[in-house]
């Protein structure tokens, strides 16, 4: 069968048409970056003062770093000035109950202090510190996953970092390590739908990436700093409602622009932090990308990149399922989607990657600079390998998990169709 081409309205020449991707033509048409002007972190006006800064930098981080290897970010005047904003922040956050307790003492000789003292608890349990959590569904065991923490622990010692005290498996195609409950304990979150497009030389190279984070001391992903920025999170979240409620009349909408106004201040509060952050968190991934290839080699590693630049395929496999034009799970569908792809449209969405850089509160480099710094400190040979039978015992694994994540992943596209008020 021919294939189907069209004329470029650019330039004449003939480019192959696939009705189900974009067509492109070499000489740029039909290349641009989506637009994300729609985005938390890019909105209009003083938004597009932040990309534009954001690119700067990023792309001046990017040139020192292919000047020479990518290096443990150092603590630095950033990095101390970090902690000490993070640390006012989490003791600042005490004044409330402290207040209140204080007050409430003293309301037994003056009972009119009851009123602030009872205001000041109330506010501090509102807006306390969240240390994040992890559903315990969603938790793994060495006797219900022992393929998977095995190999968790081998990357991690060939790494010479401590496992994650604690190993979960999400619906989210993206994986991370962080901190979580009271304790802090060091967390590894790896999404099924991610871990289910790679393959064995990926899934290595995803977790070298990862137990990486824990061997550079990466300020956001733990301690005081992750939680002042976890808790501003949850303060905006809580203040910044989307509109009043109907039929709550004049009071109503008083109290929501109070509310909005009141935002403000933590969303500030983040920004700053974000902004201090930004250049170590920056370092911090070159840092990690490196100790990743250096566990499973560069080709493993620039493939997990490049399977990350279809992650917006899963949406499409959600709504499949969800509208049931498919028999398959929404993760099998997004396999299918994945390895359905063609070249031509793998092709496109690198070029389109080389176009678009990271906006400032995104911890990551833009992902055509992080395979431009790989391939040109290349690791050809792997420490760590997954041969078939692991890697198929370790799917067995997983495919535990399986219902629970479609669930999730169909309700969450539910969600976004038919959205709540808050």
């Amino acid at each position: 069968m021919a294939e189907e081409t069209q004329p470029c309205p650019d330039c004449g020449t003939l480019v192959p048409f696939d009705p189900r991707f974009s067509p492109w033509c070499e000489c740029g048409w039909n290349l641009e970056p989506p637009d994300r002007s729609h985005e938390w972190n890019a909105p209009s006006g003083p938004g597009r003062i932040y990309r534009a800064l954001a690119a700067a930098r990023a792309t001046k981080l990017f040139e020192a770093a292919q000047r020479g290897s990518p290096e443990r970010p150092r603590w630095g005047l950033e990095g101390t000035l970090l902690l000490g904003a993070s640390s006012l922040l989490v003791c600042g956050m005490l004044l409330p109950p402290v207040g209140g307790v204080l007050l409430l003492l003293e309301a037994r000789e003056s009972p009119i202090l009851l009123v602030p003292a009872i205001f000041l608890l109330a506010v501090a349990v509102a807006f306390a510190p969240r240390p994040g959590r992890l559903e315990k569904e969603s938790l793994t065991s060495k006797e219900s996953h022992p393929r998977l923490h095995d190999l968790v622990r081998r990357v991690a010692a060939e790494l010479k970092v401590d496992p994650p005290e604690l190993i979960a498996i999400s619906a989210d195609l993206n994986a991370y390590v962080t901190r979580v409950g009271l304790r802090q304990r060091r967390a590894l979150v790896v999404g099924l739908p991610l871990l289910a497009l790679l393959d064995r030389e990926e899934r290595v190279a995803l977790l070298g990436h990862e137990m990486a984070h824990l061997a550079n001391g990466d300020l956001t992903r733990g301690g005081i700093v992750h939680l002042a920025i976890h808790t501003l999170t949850v303060w905006i979240y809580l203040l910044e409602q989307p509109r009043p409620l109907d039929g709550s009349g004049i009071g109503g909408y008083a109290a929501w622009l109070v509310m909005i106004g009141a935002s403000l201040v933590p969303r500030a509060m983040l920004w700053v932090l974000i902004h201090l952050s930004y250049d170590r968190a920056q370092r911090a991934e070159y840092f990690a990308d490196r100790l990743g290839a250096s566990v499973a080699g560069t080709p493993a590693f620039v493939g997990l990149l490049e399977r990350l630049l279809q992650r917006h395929i899963l949406e499409l496999a959600q709504q499949r399922v969800v509208h049931h034009t498919t028999d398959r799970s929404v993760v099998d569908e997004l396999v299918h989607l994945v390895h359905d792809t063609p070249p031509r449209e793998r092709e496109r969405l690198r070029r389109v990657a080389q176009l678009e850089l990271s906006a400032l509160d995104t911890t990551h480099p833009p992902t055509a600079f992080r395979i431009r710094l790989l391939e040109s400190h290349p690791v050809e040979g792997a420490r760590i390998e997954l041969d078939a039978e692991a890697n198929a015992a370790l799917d067995r694994e997983l495919a535990s998990a399986a219902a629970r994540i479609d669930r999730e992943l169909v309700d969450a596209f539910r969600a976004r169709l038919y959205p709540l008020r808050r």
